[in-house]
């Protein structure tokens, strides 16, 4: 069989003056020999020893000459827009919230709630139109917890109607009002499976950024409910939102939390993201790789994440939840649209919970399948898979990968690991 370089190479330096190798799509990363290097670059595969082309062939380095490798990562990203199986709705219960995060893209203008009528509504409507498909309900806001009325009823008549296999509830919130008896709904009334936290640093820096209205202590109060959280067997999913004015403070979260002992729990998991908001350009102006990096290292130093899970860039399915045909977000007052980042864009509405999909002109726009010029040859397509839909359509400055402008930094860090687990072997 003839064979050819896959699209998806990444050459990067090593420290040692070689030259690294890294598949997009397989994962795989190698050492290359200055000769294998000039190999691969002024391809001729006769020139390779066998031993060496059977390793470049079993590791998605070389591929079928006849593959076209772009065909078959295209098809994963456009059978997950078009898909038929899964739905996703994300149900704001209110815009109002009792944090006043400065980089939050929703602000701390509205205090709109759903009503219990809309609530009868929005459950009737996902039960009309989720048909064979396993669906996912996420709980968002603003602060869900600040209307546990609504949840409260869609969750029964969602549960009445929907076998537990066919659906799973899942809540993104700050976790301050996570009383005990709240912990007790999630856990036996609304079936949650999971629970997104964020923290954005130590106690005093925590709390500058959340600016809670009218709550004392928040920071020991949120660790508690989130021990509360997990004791009870939930999952929790802790998201560390950092930039270059916080990054330090995470890193002394990191170190707390593992004082606390949340790095032994099995249904907890850690990681970081940078700050991003609906300003293009924003994202890049206040982070960078050294503090990425940082947090990183720390994670790993405390056992949350092993070396190789933390300075890990993995194959994605498709973009976002955005631009599934079967994915909607249904705002307080019944409105549909495709992605949070947009609501405040009255054009960006596809429908509503009476009527169903009636702008299909956006509704397309969102769920395009195809890719931008620069995007549809990227050696990155397999882990960014055209980026934040959100994004392309001007409503936030998310992107690309954040690593996408230090990726060889976090190839080499992964390169030094594999060094150091081959010698203890």
């Amino acid at each position: 069989m003839k064979y050819k370089p896959s699209v998806f190479n990444y050459y990067f330096d090593l420290d040692n003056d070689g030259i690294g190798i890294f598949n997009t799509l397989s994962n795989s990363i190698a050492e290359l020999t200055p000769e294998n290097y000039r190999n691969m670059k002024n391809f001729d595969e006769n020139k390779f020893e066998a031993d060496v082309k059977n390793a470049l062939v079993s590791n998605g380095f070389l591929v079928p000459y006849i593959l076209n490798e772009y065909d078959a990562i295209n098809k994963k990203r456009v059978d997950s827009i078009l898909n038929d199986k899964f739905s996703f709705y994300r149900i704001l219960t209110t815009l109002d919230c009792n944090a006043r995060c400065f980089y939050c893209y929703e602000g701390a203008s509205s205090h709109e709630y759903m009503d219990l009528k809309t609530a009868e509504q929005t459950a009737d409507f996902i039960i009309d139109h989720v048909e064979n498909r396993r669906c996912t309900i996420q709980w968002f806001g603003g602060e869900p917890l600040m209307n546990t009325k609504v949840i409260d009823l869609i969750s029964e008549k969602l549960r009445n109607k929907l076998t537990d296999d066919k659906i799973r509830f899942v809540m993104i919130t700050n976790a301050s009002l996570a009383s005990p008896q709240i912990i007790e709904k999630m856990k036996n009334e609304w079936n949650l499976y999971l629970l997104q936290i964020t923290l954005d640093g130590d106690s005093s820096e925590y709390e500058r950024r959340k600016n809670y209205v009218s709550l004392e202590k928040p920071f020991e109060l949120v660790i508690n409910n989130i021990k509360n959280i997990l004791q009870a067997g939930l999952k929790v999913s802790l998201r560390l939102n950092y930039d270059k004015n916080n990054y330090r403070s995470v890193c002394n979260l990191i170190k707390y939390l593992r004082e606390q002992n949340f790095n032994g729990m099995s249904n907890f998991t850690i990681y970081s993201y940078p700050i991003f908001s609906s300003s293009q350009g924003f994202q890049s102006e206040n982070t960078g790789w050294e503090e990425w990096f940082e947090i990183q290292k720390v994670l790993v130093e405390n056992e949350f994440l092993s070396p190789l899970e933390a300075f890990s860039l993995r194959e994605r399915r498709t973009q976002c939840y955005a631009c599934s045909t079967k994915s909607l977000v249904v705002l307080p007052n019944g409105k549909l649209i495709k992605c949070t980042m947009a609501m405040k864009d009255s054009y960006a509405q596809v429908g509503d919970i009476l009527n169903g999909i009636v702008n299909h002109d956006v509704m397309d726009k969102w769920c395009d399948t195809s890719l931008t010029k620069a995007c549809s040859r990227c050696c990155f397509l397999p882990i960014c898979q055209g980026g934040c839909r959100a994004g392309i359509l001007n409503y936030t400055s998310d992107l690309c990968i954040h690593q996408k402008n230090f990726v060889g930094n976090v190839l080499r860090e992964r390169i030094k690991h594999l060094r150091a687990a081959s010698k203890q072997n």
